[in-house]
């Protein structure tokens, strides 16, 4: 089924339990003026703060005041640092040449499920299993390999690379 432009997705709500943001994807006859990510408190009306749509789960920076998410194309991903206070131009943007799967905060910084081209679990056809044949995710340590979470601490991966659209 397609998602509908009326029904959100994707809702994460912050550690607080005050603000909530979420996704309205495109509609059956592609994006409309409400696609995109929403943000606002959980007393009062969310407003649309960019007309983005990300591949990954909404995830709330323990803080409250930022959240992650990411977008894949044909190299990798994507993963943004959103302040929904700030201008979308601003935000904090990273590489990975992986495909993000799942987002998450910890009080050490933002964690990336990420799958190398071949090894995601996007479908039946592109998915292969680990050559080690060990533990599906595995943690990676910095200098990577095929299927795993890494840590981010000051970035958001081991293998991510900082977006500056200036």
């Amino acid at each position: 089924m397609l998602p509908h432009p009326d029904r959100p997705e994707r809702i994460a709500v912050s550690a607080a339990g005050d603000t909530a943001a979420f996704v309205i994807g495109a509609g059956p006859e592609g994006p409309a003026p409400a696609t995109g990510l929403w943000h606002g408190p959980l007393s009062g009306r969310p407003a649309r703060i960019d007309g983005t749509v990300p591949d990954t789960n909404l995830a709330f920076a323990p803080a409250g005041g930022r959240l992650a998410l990411a977008v894949q194309d044909e190299a990798g991903s994507t993963v943004i640092v959103a302040d929904p206070a700030a201008d979308p131009a601003g935000w904090r943007r990273y590489l990975i040449p992986a495909f993000a799967e799942q987002l998450a905060w910890t009080t050490d910084g933002l964690l990336v499920l990420a799958a190398d081209p071949g090894a995601d679990a996007a479908s039946l056809t592109s998915g292969k299993p680990l050559p080690s044949g060990g533990q599906d995710p595995k943690v990676l340590p910095p200098e990577g390999g095929a299927r795993g979470i890494g840590p981010s601490g000051s970035g958001v991966s081991p293998r991510a690379e900082e977006v500056s659209d200036g």
